[in-house]
């Protein structure tokens, strides 16, 4: 588990994804680039960060900030998530 502050940055833009990143407490927020400008998508607790790179073994194309006090984050590694998938079909269907 890892705290992180406001303003305080999980992931940066190419990080190699090794972790699948759950929010577990707080806030948090991708910032990318968008066709009509910046644009901010906002994460609250119990959502995974970085599913999409933790599934496709990619590095992260945008940066990921903590939003609150105190935000909690879980990190499991991508070979545990990996293993679990493999040997639970059903995990991996949901």
């Amino acid at each position: 588990m890892r705290t992180y502050n406001p303003g305080d940055t999980v992931t940066d833009p190419g990080d190699t994804c090794r972790e699948l990143l759950i929010l577990i407490e707080g806030e948090a927020s991708i910032h990318y680039q968008g066709a009509a400008g910046p644009l901010i998508e906002r994460f609250r607790p119990g959502q995974a960060l970085d599913e999409l790179e933790v599934l496709t073994h990619s590095d992260m194309e945008n940066a990921i900030l903590a939003d609150a006090k105190s935000t909690r984050i879980l990190a499991i590694p991508v070979s545990s998530f990996d293993q679990l998938i493999d040997q639970d079909p059903d995990f991996a269907r949901r």
